[in-house]
């Protein structure tokens, strides 16, 4: 399976939880370790693979922490690891586009990057000033806010997704692995 590809499907498995009686059936770990994998295959292409192989990784011990017991400080720190791990995979897209002369990808990745770094940042501040408490703000004047930051993070992670998926056959992002294992 091309890099992108498991990259998008180890997102989609940290994303969706689909639980039976409170229980997350597919914990978010096993999406981190495809990601690990993905970031592995891509960390040739450029730097910034790299760097996400690492987020990636830290995304492991970090959900392997909040099955122990969960409190604000590591719920942050996952936000944190999704940020890093979403800045890093979309700077070494939108540089091999770049360098590829596919300025569509570059561009749509450069505004994906952008965006979360700013939604990853002010959701940090608020799980660490809510204490990573659970906050009821309906009918409140920020519960729109609220709704607006969150609708529009489940949007560029799906639009991340996408990209993934819809990409992950560029010749560009192609490694050695790839082609021996084509060949």
């Amino acid at each position: 399976m091309q890099p992108l590809r498991l990259a998008g499907w180890g997102l989609l498995l940290v994303f969706v939880d689909i639980r039976i009686d409170g229980v997350d059936v597919i914990p978010d770990l096993i999406g981190w370790v495809l990601a690990v994998v993905a970031m592995s295959r891509l960390q040739t292409l450029h730097a910034a693979f790299a760097v996400a192989r690492t987020a990636a990784g830290a995304g492991v011990l970090v959900n392997l922490a909040i099955y122990l017991g969960a409190d604000a400080v590591l719920v942050a720190l996952e936000a944190i690891t999704v940020g890093v791990f979403v800045f890093a995979v979309c700077t070494g897209l939108l540089r091999r586009a770049a360098q590829a002369g596919d300025a569509g990808t570059a561009r749509a990745a450069q505004q994906i990057r952008w965006a979360h770094a700013t939604l990853t940042a002010l959701s940090v501040v608020g799980l660490l000033a809510t204490g990573g408490q659970t906050v009821d703000v309906t009918g409140e004047p920020g519960f729109a806010l609220v709704l607006i930051g969150a609708l529009a993070v489940l949007a560029l992670l799906g639009w991340l997704i996408y990209l993934l998926f819809s990409r992950s056959d560029r010749e560009y992002l192609e490694t050695t692995q790839d082609t021996q294992l084509a060949g």
